[in-house]
């Protein structure tokens, strides 16, 4: 399936969370999928320390391509990095794996926007459009033999959160490395050069600071702040992977990690003059900094485990729990979602119901082989009567909001957060499991495998639970946990099941707590729409084309032939482009808003949603020759910017 055209187009915020290392499609990865053997299971249920971060998707959502032209995908160059969500798993069940969700990165719904500018390329040069004055150039030389740009995508410009400036990238090398410079959106504002030969920055919101990465020619990455209009090194040799590094919204301090003589360290650093390095923790498996509070979470070693800890700047680290297996900062820049082992052992009395009591009872050694048996099962009885068992390998889930810790799960395999301003996640927990017959089992090893099994392959319970000890058990089979959404309000959940025999998805929508109330197959993508409990979705999806449609309560209003579509994350509306030319793969670009379907333009091939019901789009788009025209639609009509361009910036 081409994910291209089909899936939602990335927000300005979504394009800021991207990883500098790829801007490919999700992958995902369900309890469904796994084929490990039990042995596998026993063997990796131990200490290993899984690190998962998120990638984005192309930041445009085109027309339908014509099929002889689709290209493969090509690797992207060193962009920025954002705040990554990133989980630690440290002995958790390898063979259901850590859910590596794909959802949309959008900002929490009914934030506010605002309306910034467009960046886009021509002839390699950067032009800007600051929404009033014609567009201009704004540096030249773009690309000096690396890529900066997929088609009709192109990354490497952040603009700050009032649109009153940016950081963008000159000088593209073909090692992915660029030249780093800052700006007004004006015309009359020159370019600062933050530095050269740049391989990953960071930005505050306000833009008035950032991090950058260079690396060294024995391969090391030094990492710099560029502050007051100067930058300075920070710290050199630090740890380079995405996610391991930040700096807060004021700009007034950095976290970074880096090898040590214990482990991989984490630092703070205030970026004042003569401002020194301090160490939280000298083993630190991940490190988060919030969005929204400038805090830093991480997982520390302590013992034989990791503790979670916070850290405000200028204070000292603080333990909110033991032996923490899973550690992610929900999408709401605050709240922490994490994962501990389950306490005490999963006695074998608990899972094995003595079916031969007895007649066992009866047997003497007359009795030969079967005598032998029942000896072997004694053996299991004594266990079962001993109170032994199995070391658990179940968790438990906690949220950390508002400075309490509250469990909102056990007996689960897996958790994640959703997608929602308030601290909801979804959990995979072991399914309601029968007792093994001892009739069946020979030994003790036996009963160790049986239970494996049965966590593999009983039916899971998909949960969804939140800060408050709220839990709600989602009705259906074979749900995917990947791609559970929320309403803005938290009462409505939309999912899918998933029909094992064909792939075919079916999208459930209903009530928290509730059979659900609208069903509908075939379903792609699906997302609530703006502060609204409407739902758009995309369906029947083959050769670029689908149906496109809207429930409101009612019956789904719908749009065949559709090769691209965007559910606003602000507003009740949906954005698709529909009748596509075969030829040119451009069609026309329309918004259905609050009932009404409004034509925007036509002869339009990829569109990029920029906020309050306003767009950027190319039209008359050539395929062959990678041009189009650029317009901005600002949510009563369009305009023409340009002609002839290579593709948008998404930011």
């Amino acid at each position: 399936m081409d994910e291209e055209k089909k899936d939602l187009s990335l927000t300005e915020d979504q394009a800021q969370q991207m990883p500098a290392e790829t801007k490919a499609a999700e992958e995902v990865q369900s309890a469904e999928e796994v084929t490990q053997t039990t042995e596998d299971v026993k063997e990796e249920t131990a200490t290993e320390e899984t690190i998962t971060e998120e990638t984005t998707e192309p930041a445009e959502e085109p027309a339908a391509e014509p099929a002889a032209e689709e290209a493969p995908v090509q690797t992207a160059a060193p962009a920025k990095s954002g705040t990554n969500i990133v989980g630690i798993v440290v002995g958790l069940l390898v063979f259901i794996g850590v859910l590596a969700l794909c959802w949309k990165m959008v900002g929490p719904v009914g934030e506010v926007h605002a309306d910034k500018g467009i960046a886009y390329a021509k002839d390699n040069n950067l032009y800007i459009y600051d929404l009033e004055n014609d567009a201009y150039v704004a540096a030249e030389g773009i690309s000096a033999g690396g890529q900066y740009n997929q088609y009709y995508s192109a990354w490497g410009t952040t603009f700050n959160e009032d649109g009153s400036g940016l950081y963008y990238s000159t000088n593209v090398r073909e090692d992915g490395t660029f030249d780093l410079y800052y700006k007004g959106v004006g015309a009359d504002s020159e370019g600062t050069l933050v530095s050269e030969a740049v391989a990953d920055y960071m930005p505050t919101k306000d833009g008035a600071a950032a991090i950058f990465v260079k690396t060294t020619a024995d391969g090391a990455a030094d990492l710099y702040q560029f502050v007051n209009g100067t930058s300075t090194l920070v710290e050199s040799n630090i740890l380079a992977e995405s996610g391991s590094y930040a700096i807060s919204n004021d700009g007034s301090f950095v976290m970074y990690r880096k090898s040590g003589d214990n482990g991989t360290a984490l630092y703070a650093k205030g970026t004042a003059e003569g401002e020194e390095a301090v160490c939280l923790h000298e083993n630190a498996a991940t490190a988060m900094m919030t969005s929204d509070t400038d805090e830093i979470y991480f997982a520390g070693a302590e013992g034989e485990g990791y503790a979670a800890f916070v850290y405000a700047y200028g204070t000292e680290p603080v333990k909110i729990m033991d032996e923490v297996t899973y550690l992610e900062v929900m999408p709401n820049g605050k709240d922490v979602l994490l994962m501990g082992p389950s306490e005490g052992l999963v006695t074998y009395e608990s899972i094995i119901e003595d079916d031969l009591e007895e007649s066992d009872a009866l047997l003497t050694e007359a009795d030969g082989d079967a005598y032998q048996e029942k000896l072997q099962r004694d053996a299991i009885r004594t266990a079962m009567e001993g109170g032994e068992g199995i070391e658990p390998v179940l968790q438990k889930v906690y949220i950390y909001s508002n400075g309490k810790l509250t469990e909102v799960a056990s007996d689960t395999i897996s958790a994640v957060s959703l997608e929602n301003d308030r601290p909801y996640a979804v959990c995979y927990a072991a399914g309601d499991m029968e007792k093994m017959p001892i009739s069946q089992l020979g030994s003790l090893e036996d009963a160790e495998q049986g239970y494996y099994m049965s966590l593999m392959y009983t039916e899971p319970k998909i949960l969804v639970v939140n800060a408050t000890g709220g839990s709600w058990q989602l009705e259906g089979k074979n749900i995917s946990p990947a791609n559970v959404f929320l309403s803005d309000d938290g009462t409505m959940v939309g999912y899918y099941e998933t029909d094992t025999m064909t792939g075919a998805t079916t999208l459930n929508v209903g009530k928290l707590g509730a059979e659900p109330s609208f069903t509908m197959e075939n379903v792609e993508v699906a997302d609530f729409l703006g502060t609204t409990h409407d739902v758009g979705y995309f369906k029947d999806y083959e050769n670029g084309l689908g149906t496109m449609g809207i429930w409101n309560g009612g019956d789904p209003t719908e749009v065949e032939s559709v090769g691209g579509v965007h559910f606003a994350a602000d507003g009740d509306a949906v954005y698709y482009i529909n009748n596509i030319d075969q030829e040119n793969g451009n069609g026309d670009l329309h918004v259905m808003a609050n009932g009404e379907d409004t034509l925007i333009d036509t002869g339009v091939y990829s569109m990029q949603y920029k906020y309050n019901g306003k767009l950027a789009y190319l039209k008359n788009y050539d395929y062959t020759a990678n041009r189009g025209d650029l317009y901005y639609y600002d949510g009563n009509e369009s305009k023409e910017i340009d002609t002839g361009i290579t593709a948008i910036f998404m930011y």
